[in-house]
């Protein structure tokens, strides 16, 4: 099942037609055509479709009307601008219902959600966000309901794509942290029919700015942290709290864990409460689950007066904040604190964070590749990684088509590694060298190397560690390609690295 491509085989709708969908947006129809499906996406409409043509950042998608007709949609969901310019250039027939609401993105998710049966209704469904660890808190709740404790059916969505373990149907690479209304409630109506039991799920900001998650309900949602991301959307800050704090609202759930380690969450567990839901803190400040030790493989915590400890796949003081954060999660979802205790000793690494390269000589220094593309997530794994004894060298660049402001305090926060190779990561339409560039202005009391070329800056940085140094890797993680312009050239960090480290270990 490809998630959000052309490809997607949707499970079938409730039974409703025309007059149906206008009913539940307040608007009265007498067709009586019956609704197959609904998409965003003109180019994915079928026929019997209800298709939401949405305003655009460069433009509205009515003006792609004719491919939505030509595919059979039966009606479609418009702004009044949408209204316009389907009437002044005479693109739908009089047989297609024009259906026009104030946002049309705004009703797409319960209205698409209603269509497919409410599917997050049939499941255990925990959201997690903020700006770092949502990858890895929604792999660990996987980790947990699979391991031996638990053997529960269960279904992963977020940045690594769709993963539902016995259900091979159901995997894809989504394309988005969190994918359109369209594709999420067929993906989760999907694996209700399947079986699956729980989901974990990455909910960006850009989703909750987008409106992609209306319609869906959680039993539990997570704030893990906000540090600089994400501006060239949201503009602020502030701004962007707000995006994430949409999700703490009775809208979406009614109980919340939330890391009041920084002033974001202390101020997103005070407005968690008066909004009405039930907040469970965490982190290494005082809290209802409290951080009170951490070790190479576990960490001690504080659940209200219950004292025990938890397995951690790696050191570092954000692991253990991601597991805390898993662990309170699933309490939340009724599970005794004894088998949630059994259940995170199943929990492993994720593919892309803090992945540890090994080949099969002992020799060399550790390499380690990672996600971390904000200056926060940047310093807190160098934190993590930097070496007993010997150098810590970073290898990072970022993306283009994103937040400027970040570059210089990514290259700040690279400044905590003794030598800084600074390269492309995906440069996409901007200038790699200017991105270069404002990396390396924010970088002071650092050796900085510059090399373009990102496989041979990999190559460069291993052949120049010694075997007590470490090399990390940021900003790409599990990533599979690296995209100039348009085009998304193949390209895998952990195997460069692997490459760099066998030839390392062969001189």
């Amino acid at each position: 099942m490809n998630v959000p491509g052309a490809d997607l085989v949707r499970p079938k709708v409730s039974a409703a037609t025309v007059a149906d969908i206008a009913a539940w947006l307040g608007l009265t129809s007498s067709s009586k055509n019956p609704v197959l499906g609904a998409t965003l996406d003109s180019r994915k409409a079928r026929e019997g479709d209800i298709w939401f043509a949405v305003p655009g950042q460069t433009g509205h998608a009515m003006t792609f009307a004719s491919q939505a007709v030509t595919s059979g949609v039966v009606a479609v969901i418009t702004d009044a601008v949408g209204a316009d310019i389907a009437r002044e250039s005479q693109s739908l027939p009089p047989e297609i219902e024009l259906l026009v609401v104030e946002d049309p993105r705004a009703c797409a998710g319960p209205v698409i959600s209603r269509l497919y049966g409410h599917p997050s209704e049939l499941m255990k469904v925990i959201g997690v966000t903020g700006t770092n660890g949502k990858t890895s808190v929604t792999h660990f709740l996987v980790h947990a309901w699979r391991s031996a404790a638990a053997t529960t059916d269960c279904a992963l969505l977020g940045t690594l794509g769709a993963v539902a373990p016995q259900h091979p149907e159901l995997q894809a690479y989504t394309g988005f942290t969190t994918p359109e209304p369209d594709s999420l409630q067929a993906y989760l109506a999907a694996c209700a029919g399947a079986g699956v039991r729980s989901l974990a799920m990455e909910v960006s900001s850009h989703a909750l700015f987008l409106h992609r998650v209306d319609g869906t309900k959680f039993d539990v949602v997570v704030f893990t942290n906000l540090s600089q991301d994400h501006l060239d959307l949201h503009g602020s800050m502030t701004a962007y709290f707000d995006a994430k704090a949409r999700l703490f609202n009775l809208e979406f759930c009614q109980q919340a864990v939330i890391c009041v380690d920084d002033e974001w969450g202390q101020r997103l567990a005070h407005i968690a409460r008066e909004r009405g839901l039930s907040v469970t803190t965490y982190g290494f400040v005082e809290s209802d689950w409290q951080i009170v030790g951490t070790d190479e493989r576990s960490c001690t915590v504080n659940a209200r007066g219950s004292v025990f400890t938890l397995t951690i796949p790696a050191p570092g003081r954000f692991m253990a904040a991601n597991a805390t954060a898993a662990a309170a999660a699933l309490s939340l979802t009724g599970v005794a604190l004894a088998q949630v205790q059994e259940m995170m000793k199943g929990i492993q690494i994720v593919p892309g964070r803090m992945e540890i390269i090994r080949v099969e000589s002992s020799r060399g220094p550790r390499v380690i590749v990672d996600y971390a593309h904000s200056p926060g997530a940047i310093e807190t794994v160098l934190a993590a990684a930097r070496p007993a004894s010997g150098r810590l060298i970073a290898v990072l660049g970022a993306g283009g088509d994103r937040d400027h402001t970040k570059r210089s305090l990514m290259g700040n926060a690279a400044s905590a590694a003794d030598v800084v190779v600074v390269t492309d990561d995906n440069p996409r339409s901007e200038d790699p060298a200017q991105i270069r560039a404002a990396i390396v202005s924010g970088i002071s009391g650092s050796r900085c190397k510059e090399i373009a070329d990102r496989a041979f800056a990999i190559q460069w940085a291993v052949s120049e560690a010694d075997e007590q140094d470490t090399v990390v890797i940021l900003g790409k993680g599990a990533e599979v390609g690296q995209t100039f312009g348009v085009e998304t050239r193949p390209f895998d960090d952990r195997v460069q690295a692997a490459a760099a480290l066998a030839q390392w270990r062969a001189k």
